[in-house]
């Protein structure tokens, strides 16, 4: 995993990984989680009878502005975001599929944003999870979870991956009953040609990047409303940090161990 995130992490729309550390688990906060996950039903198999007392953690690049889903539960998303958001990820898309990996877990939660640096309501989009990315040639399930993806964008309701012909032909109904009545419904019905052309696996990723519908748009959002995203990511972190350090035994206070190097680039 490491080694292809590193490697693919180059690309200035896929998260990067910036370093590989080995961590000493002396308060067991790792061993907590994965028993947790075992008693819970999430890990198959028996539990493991011994635990490793060092595991290997990868150190992610911070997306300040938190995940599409946070994205969409706070701001009116219009066509010209929407536009920008599947240029992007497309063009993330691309560089995988160009090097032989599907992504197969592209979603709301997966998809990210980062504030630009002097570009203040300036947003770019990086896609996450990369480094899990598999080896293959096949290359429609991820253009039906795009299509889905886009889809989602613009109706209400949680995401849903969208398989079966009937399902996909009602929820492009919906997207093109969703339409705007005014500024942007040429740019929709774009959009929805192409959720249809995604799920008919009749375009790939790098035609859809440089389709010239979708040029000229980026992802913008005042300032206020960044620094609120940017709240809202840090925010999420600091649960799921204090979230694991309550599952702990004892419940002192954790002391993070590192052994750190930065792992040779491939």
């Amino acid at each position: 995993e490491w080694a292809l995130a590193s490697h693919v992490g180059v690309h200035p729309h896929i998260a990067a990984c910036k370093q590989v550390a080995m961590h000493r688990d002396s308060d067991s906060d790792i061993v907590c989680c994965l028993e947790t996950g075992v008693t819970d039903g999430r890990f198959a198999g028996r539990r493991p009878s011994l635990f490793p007392e060092s595991y290997v953690c990868i150190v992610s690049e911070f997306l300040d502005q938190g995940t599409l889903q946070t994205l969409m539960d706070t701001q009116a998303v219009t066509p010209e975001c929407m536009a920008a958001i599947v240029r992007q990820v497309s063009s993330g898309l691309a560089f995988l599929h160009s090097r032989c990996r599907t992504h197969e877990d592209l979603g709301p939660s997966t998809v990210l944003f980062k504030r630009l640096p002097r570009k203040n309501d300036k947003l770019v989009v990086k896609l996450a999870n990369a480094g899990l990315a598999r080896r293959s040639a096949e290359r429609q399930f991820d253009h039906s979870l795009f299509g889905s993806l886009v889809c989602f964008m613009g109706v209400d309701g949680p995401f849903q991956h969208y398989q079966a012909v009937e399902e996909q032909a009602r929820a492009l109904t919906d997207f093109r009953d969703a339409a705007p009545k005014g500024q942007g419904w040429q740019l929709w019905n774009s959009l929805s040609d192409l959720i249809n052309w995604l799920w008919r696996g009749e375009v790939n990723m790098a035609e859809v990047e440089c389709m010239e519908v979708l040029q000229g748009h980026e992802v913008r959002v005042p300032m206020t409303s960044a620094k609120h995203l940017e709240q809202l990511a840090k925010d999420s972190l600091l649960r799921r940090c204090l979230a694991s350090h309550a599952q702990r035994k004892p419940a002192e206070v954790p002391s993070l161990q590192l052994q750190s190097f930065t792992a040779a680039m491939p």
